[in-house]
């Protein structure tokens, strides 16, 4: 069963979809965690959209990689960056982690 604050992360993730902007929070609030060699048209698209964006060009592992995330709403990864319990556990904020190919 969901707990209450998956709930609440369901329900936030909902509010920043387009047509729900009057729930949302502030896009340029959003605080968007990318590591590795993202593409840069990657970059460019989510902070044209508004999104704060901040690119971490290499891998992190243990406690750096734990405090990059730990204000994040959202990680993107490639397949160097390895995101653990300890890391979602430190990400208060976290909404999802996507990975890039």
């Amino acid at each position: 069963p969901l707990t209450v604050e998956s709930r609440r992360q369901i329900l936030r993730f909902f509010a920043m979809l387009p047509g729900m902007a009057e729930y949302s929070f502030p896009k340029n609030k959003i605080r968007i965690v990318l590591f590795e060699t993202i593409h840069p048209a990657s970059v460019d698209a989510l902070k044209s959209a508004g999104y704060s964006v901040e690119l971490i060009p290499k891998a992190l592992e243990g406690e750096e990689l734990t405090r990059a995330v730990a204000d994040a709403h959202v990680i993107g990864v490639r397949s160097r960056t390895k995101i653990r319990k300890e890391q979602i556990a430190a990400a208060k904020r976290l909404l999802c982690i996507g990975c890039f190919s």
